[in-house]
């Protein structure tokens, strides 16, 4: 990741503290809370047709709608014994797509688990295919999140083994991708959305604290997003911005934070460029963009089986409007460039072959510099910070 970039994160992120807006008259919701006892939605997406929430359900399963005055309204019935976690909505086509597993296999390491995918319309819904993909390979399914192409191509991914499944419009299933990367101890594979431009699909590998991206012509060259600390991604949005809004835990953390990723090399890299943190305690799943704010669905997983059981659950509001001003505002001038003030500030007393040819790490580095400046090399705060990143990260 380019260095520039780098020091521009930091300083938007640094000044730039986003805080969900107080909603006003004319303004989106800051809360909604979805009056349904006990229906725990784990998925969530924004029917901006309809004007309403998409959700799925742990303990019910089926497909619900939420309006923002909390009304919940069943829109298509579940699978018995099944759940419904991701939920899609695939505007064109005017259809929702939602993951299926049986929740009961988080409790069982014995049993096999499910991953199944429903297709439903959204003004009526109609059942438009159910498919179950579980005996599609060997091994534990539980069916996570599910996203769409260009062509209406659905994908799943399950949590259990590294796989993801891809079904056509017909609903015919196949294994779109197995990889010993995705397959790791506890919850791997999670999150998914496609990048249109790109033709490839983003994955995150919860487990790992890893991002994936996969080209949709050829699966087999995915690569690993390279990433500054490890991110373990719930549910994650690739929004029309650019960027990737996600609810996730960071650097190995219990906590859950609401973070937007930033790449500026096509998703070879990425970095976060904002975080808020959420309430963890009422377990904060994965969100939905709805006209540039992410609502983030609780499904409250602490309280399942309670009684009585739990009578609403939080779509809550986090706005990063001034954070994305900011950087746009920022972006040129603001973007230091290690390599240039190396050349330009330490070549005045030391040759560029003595600085390539030392062998430090970045504390060094750092005792180095701010010796130099108190030999009076003229750094400000910003561009210390700056050449300490460049010289540390191996030129």
């Amino acid at each position: 990741m380019s260095k520039r970039i780098l020091i521009a994160g930091l300083l938007i992120v640094a000044l730039a503290v986003p805080m969900a807006l107080s909603a006003q008259e004319d303004e989106l919701p800051e809360m909604v809370l979805a009056a349904r006892a006990g229906y725990h939605p784990e998925g969530v997406d924004w029917d901006a047709e309809r004007g309403v929430f998409v959700t799925g359900s742990l303990t019910e399963g089926g497909v619900f709608t939420v309006a923002d005055d909390g009304t919940v309204t069943l829109l298509a019935p579940g699978v018995e014994g099944l759940s419904s976690t991701g939920v899609h909505v695939d505007a064109e086509r005017e259809r929702v797509l939602v993951a299926m597993p049986d929740f009961s296999a988080t409790q069982n390491p014995e049993a096999s688990g499910t991953a199944a995918l429903g297709a439903y319309d959204l003004n009526t819904g109609e059942e438009l295919f159910f498919v179950d993909l579980s005996d599609l390979h060997e091994g534990r399914d539980f069916g996570n999140d599910v996203t769409v192409d260009a062509d209406g191509n659905a994908y799943l991914t399950t949590s259990f083994s590294g796989v993801i499944y891809v079904v056509d419009t017909e609903g015919n299933g196949s294994v779109f991708l197995a990889a010993e990367d995705f397959a790791v101890p506890g919850f791997g594979l999670n999150g998914i959305d496609y990048h249109p431009e790109g033709n490839y699909l983003l994955v995150a590998v919860a487990g790992a604290g890893a991002i994936y991206k996969v080209p949709v012509d050829d699966p087999g060259a995915y690569t690993q997003v390279a990433l500054e600390t490890q991110v373990s991604i719930d549910g994650m949005v690739l929004y029309e911005d650019g960027y990737l809004y996600a609810v996730a835990s960071v650097g190995g953390a219990q906590a859950r934070e609401v973070v937007v990723l930033s790449s500026d090399d096509d998703w070879a890299s990425a970095m976060i460029v904002s975080r808020q943190e959420a309430q963890a305690e009422l377990s904060p799943t994965t969100l939905a963009m709805r006209d540039g704010a992410a609502y983030v669905v609780h499904a409250k997983f602490g309280s399942i089986g309670s009684d009585p059981p739990i009578e609403t659950f939080e779509i809550q509001r986090f706005t990063f409007e001034d954070m994305m001003m900011m950087g746009d505002e920022m972006g040129d001038t603001m973007m230091l460039d290690g390599a240039a003030l190396v050349e330009e500030r330490c070549t005045v007393c030391h040759t560029r072959d003595r600085i390539d040819n030392a062998t430090k790490d970045e504390a060094g580095w750092t005792a180095t510099v701010d010796r130099m400046i108190g030999y009076g090399a003229a750094l400000d705060a910003a561009e210390r910070e700056a050449v300490i990143a460049y010289l540390a990260g191996g030129m």
